[in-house]
């Protein structure tokens, strides 16, 4: 995906060959997905009784081609670190409402609820 900004309009465009004058610039976004990673540097976190807790885990992510412009307008090019933040926000405090026990028996359902707040 190619965004290709002209004047207050942007347009996203499919890789290619474009005419660009002066004040036009072309600005490119993945395409394919894109992974994080908290497995170097596991997230730190309480469980619901207070222990202390690490998780290790990584998930990937696409951008939406028709959100693109928006995207841009609202992180410029630093979107993956806006997305990065919101989900180490998001892992942390849906995983301090479970019992420590709870991670060895209900892991599963754990990772699922996580992913779907994540999604």
């Amino acid at each position: 995906m190619v965004p290709l900004f002209y004047s207050n309009v942007s347009l996203v465009k499919e890789a290619g060959r474009y005419l660009v004058g002066p004040h036009k610039y072309i600005i490119q976004f993945p395409r394919f997905q894109n992974s994080v990673s908290f497995e170097k540097n596991p997230l730190k976190s309480r469980t619901a009784e207070g222990l202390e807790l690490q998780l290790s885990l990584s998930f990937q992510y696409q951008l939406i081609r028709e959100s693109v412009p928006q995207l841009y307008f609202m992180n410029n090019m630093v979107y993956e670190q806006t997305f990065i933040r919101i989900a180490r926000d998001t892992i942390m405090k849906s995983a301090g409402h479970y019992m420590a026990n709870q991670y060895w028996e209900n892991r599963k359902t754990i990772q699922q609820e996580i992913f779907k707040l994540l999604d």
